[in-house]
């Protein structure tokens, strides 16, 4: 076998699903059901498969549970809850902001005849108070002319509860096959999970409460749509 065939035949052990065993394995997408179809009719394929899956030492029952868990695997599984830190913008009238730049110039002063600066400090604590008395000037001038006028400012921090994935989680779910790709991307981790619907099918066939129909005409499914008969 070639390493690509021997990547399918690992892929395909997985979870049983020709074509997305067969893109895993490097095949072209738009042709991994009919590529998935003809490498299962191979003789030394098949043989390699049967004996991957005696490997792995999985019984009907373990098949039938890991299928299920693929099955009943979905992203909010993945979500934890966290409790975040977060300001809201809240609107403010130019009245208020103008009392409160106010109060903040008469603390600064008492603070520097308090704390006893040095010259060097008391300098620089100058120029910033009067940099603030400028812009308390600016303020009222804004005011007198726009009564209504407001800006738009950071409120009071509040607790709030925020979902994010758990990278860990989605890690371990990839590995033992339960979510098609985990993959990051410049805009954070990108999850593909397998089909439900899919799953359950295969479910229903491994207990046999699925009958394959296959339909030869053009518009149908392949044969390799369903799963290789052991």
């Amino acid at each position: 076998m070639t390493d690509i065939q021997r990547r399918f035949v690992e892929e395909y052990t997985k979870d049983c699903k020709g074509a997305a065993a067969a893109i895993r394995a490097g095949y072209s997408k738009a042709t991994a059901k009919q590529t998935a179809w003809e490498l299962k009719q191979d003789p030394e394929i098949q043989v390699a498969i049967k004996e991957r899956l005696a490997l792995l030492t999985m019984t009907a029952d373990e098949a039938t549970k890991h299928i299920s868990d693929i099955a009943g695997t979905r992203l909010n599984q993945f979500m934890v809850i966290k409790k975040v830190l977060r300001r809201e913008m809240v609107r403010k009238p130019l009245k208020a902001i103008i009392k409160e730049l106010e109060a903040k110039i008469a603390f600064e002063e008492e603070y520097a005849h308090l704390a006893d600066l040095d010259k060097k400090e008391q300098i620089k604590h100058k120029a910033i108070q009067k940099e603030r008395e400028r812009d308390l000037i600016r303020l009222k001038l804004e005011l007198k002319e726009k009564p209504k006028a407001y800006r738009d400012v950071e409120g009071e921090p509040q607790w709030v509860e925020r979902a994010e994935l758990d990278l860990v989680a989605l890690a371990k779910a990839e590995e033992e096959g339960n979510i098609f790709e985990l993959s990051f991307t410049e805009f954070g981790p990108k999850v593909k999970m397998y089909s439900a619907a899919d799953a359950m099918e295969t479910i229903l066939k491994l207990n046999g409460k699925l009958i394959n129909r296959h339909d030869h005409t053009n518009n149908g499914k392949s044969f390799g749509d369903y799963l290789m008969e052991s």
